[in-house]
């Protein structure tokens, strides 16, 4: 009897190890996959743990509370966050309170939804796009040298100046949905 996974979603897979047959044939000289036990089974153990439910839930719930804590001081403020946003000189003025007011809500309503497992594959998918765009705006204006305020987690316009750490900071952020994203949205049937 084969030994089976279930992904997220609970389709059977089998373990990636389990996928390679005991020799590899056309080789010179086959391998035995019981000379690579040692790290073939580490491998799995970590395959196995990094996809496992448990961790993926982990990681919704990370992110989900990321998006949910930065989308708070933006909804109690939205004039400080659209001065914000304006700040950043890309928006058209008639844009920046429309966004000023619909996105912190939208970082809401998608972090409950990492949060509490509600709709996660579109969850993902928002969380992934939203982190790509701050990245990108955070880099555009770092490279045109304009002394912008990060806005992520505060509406504080006295706060100190965003820097390179932040696009760091946000690219971990984004690497944790770029991993829900292969395990939540890419398995779902």
């Amino acid at each position: 009897m084969e030994k089976q996974d279930t992904d997220y979603y609970g389709n059977k897979n089998k373990i990636l190890c389990e996928n390679f047959p005991q020799t590899f044939p056309g080789h010179s000289r086959d391998i035995e996959m019981e000379d690579l036990s040692g790290s073939a089974n580490f491998s799995a153990i970590v395959l196995n743990f990094v996809t496992s439910r448990k961790f993926i839930r982990a990681a919704m719930i990370i992110l989900g509370g990321i998006f949910i804590g930065a989308s708070v001081p933006k909804i109690l403020n939205p004039e400080k966050f659209a001065e914000i946003v304006f700040n950043y000189q890309i928006l058209p003025g008639i844009w920046i309170n429309i966004l000023a007011i619909v996105l912190p809500w939208l970082e809401l309503v998608t972090g409950i939804c990492l949060v509490f497992d509600l709709f996660a594959p579109g969850a993902v998918i928002v969380v992934n796009l939203l982190l790509m765009i701050f990245v990108c705006v955070l880099a555009y204006d770092l490279a045109r040298g304009i002394d912008v305020r990060c806005g992520c987690f505060s509406t504080d316009i006295h706060a100190g100046p965003a820097n390179f750490l932040y696009i760091f900071r946000d690219m971990g952020f984004w690497l944790i949905g770029v991993f829900l994203f292969f395990n939540i949205v890419a398995k779902h049937d």
